[in-house]
């Protein structure tokens, strides 16, 4: 027969390092005991120095190949165990032997010491030894923060809900996805929870509690219609609390714009539930009044005058005036007189004005004194200190005229002024008795 010397098949025999999440503390681990890479292994056996910070709660998982004949032992704070089977076994890649179960980590790293593994090859009888160490670690996680969604109302509609870091999962009454539904909350607090995995496997939580407010009744007055140079009070209603969008924090405020505008003003609730509304003020012109007519006039006739711009005319005083509140008034005052004009358009807006209605004196002029006609031409002269046009009643246009009557006759001359007012004066010229 021919004997055959087997190699020693390589190996390794070590303990796990195992992640822990922060949140999973003081509970029961599992650490691993592993081999990898081994030909016919018949037997192992080892000694680990356990360290601070955590308790020997004993071994899982035993390997079914070694489970009869594994022994271990806990010697203070070393750990043996030694386990030897009928045949070898055949590891070709990579086996859990058995596990520890530690507990009451109380440190954030756990290191032991594995102070001898060594692994027998069935075949050869020869050990393969290993030594090393072992890392128990809370590995790095970061605790989530729910965003506060601000204030909470029940009209408030759907809420979106965010949370750093994001790409967890948000979870409780009234949740779907990443929506907060108020209406199916109803008044009062409640919890919202968020959890999230990270890279590590360890899945973090954090939870806010949110209280429903009442909804805002909340109003605002509407809209309104002012005229130029007219101001206005604006109204909101509901709120504790008021932002307008000129700056005043009142319920009322008195505005005056010089154009049309819009006024928008935050108002707040209880429990800070904020709505916005809004309130435009429509500025109307002024109306633009047009006059026509002349208004001047002579001493006792009269002149009438034409408004247009608006639907409504007062005129005051009422004397000297046909109609006190027609867009057409004849005047005929004995002297001249200011007349206050109010007029209103179809806006209800007024404007008032002053017109001044002049009475104008005849002019003064003279024809010349009576005299006595001798049967000679006579000369008559029209005078005036002012400037006038003139018209005898003999058809002449000039101031002077030569007439030579040969009986008792009487000569009327007409002046007129730049205004068109006249005047009239009556010159005799007595005849000569035969």
């Amino acid at each position: 027969a021919l004997l055959t010397i087997l190699p020693p098949a390589p190996g390794l025999l070590w303990v796990d390092t195992v992640g822990v999440c922060p949140n999973e503390r003081n509970q029961t681990y599992e650490i691993p005991v592993k081999v990898a890479d081994f030909q016919n292994l018949a037997a192992f056996t080892g000694r680990i120095e356990l360290g601070a910070g955590v308790t020997f709660e004993g071994v899982a998982g035993v390997h079914p190949h070694f489970a009869p004949q594994f022994v271990h032992a806990l010697q203070g704070t070393k750990l043996a165990f030694t386990a030897i089977a009928n045949n070898g076994l055949q590891v070709p890649g990579t086996e859990v032997l058995f596990s520890i179960k530690l507990s009451n980590v109380s440190t954030s790293t756990l290191t032991w010491d594995t102070t001898l593994l060594a692994l027998l090859d069935e075949y050869n009888g020869e050990l393969a030894y290993q030594t090393g160490d072992g890392l128990l670690e809370v590995l790095n996680t970061q605790v989530p923060v729910i965003n506060s969604p601000g204030a909470v109302c029940l009209n408030s509609g759907l809420i979106g809900l965010t949370a750093i870091p994001a790409g967890g999962m948000f979870y409780g009454n009234g949740i779907t996805g990443d929506q907060l539904d108020p209406g199916v909350l109803g008044l009062g607090s409640h919890a919202i929870y968020y959890a999230y995995t990270n890279p590590n496997g360890c899945v973090e939580r954090d939870t806010l509690e949110v209280v429903v407010w009442p909804a805002l009744q909340d109003s605002i007055d509407a809209d309104a219609r002012i005229c130029s140079g007219d101001s206005v009070l604006l109204r909101a209603y509901g709120g504790i609390a008021y932002a307008w969008s000129n700056g005043e924090t009142g319920p009322a405020i008195l505005v005056g714009p010089l154009q049309t505008e819009t006024y928008s003003v935050l108002i707040t609730g209880q429990g800070g539930c904020v709505r916005q509304r809004t309130v435009t003020v429509f500025v109307q012109p002024l109306p633009q009044l047009l006059v026509s007519g002349n208004p001047s006039l002579c001493q006792g006739s009269s002149t009438q005058l034409f408004v247009s711009g608006a639907v409504q005319y007062t005129w005051f005083p009422t004397s000297g005036i046909n109609d006190p509140s027609s867009s057409s008034p004849v005047f005929n005052p004995v002297a001249t007189t200011t007349y206050h004009l109010s007029a209103v358009d179809a806006n209800g807006c007024s404007v008032d004005t002053n017109i001044t209605v002049e009475v104008v004196s005849p002019p003064v002029l003279s024809a010349g004194m009576d005299r006595v006609a001798c049967g000679q031409p006579i000369l008559l002269t029209a005078t005036s200190p002012q400037t006038l046009t003139w018209l005898w009643s003999t058809g002449e246009t000039t101031a002077s005229i030569t007439v030579n009557p040969s009986q008792t006759t009487f000569y009327t001359v007409t002046g007129t002024d730049a205004t068109g007012c006249t005047n009239t004066d009556t010159v005799f010229l007595y005849g000569t008795l035969s």
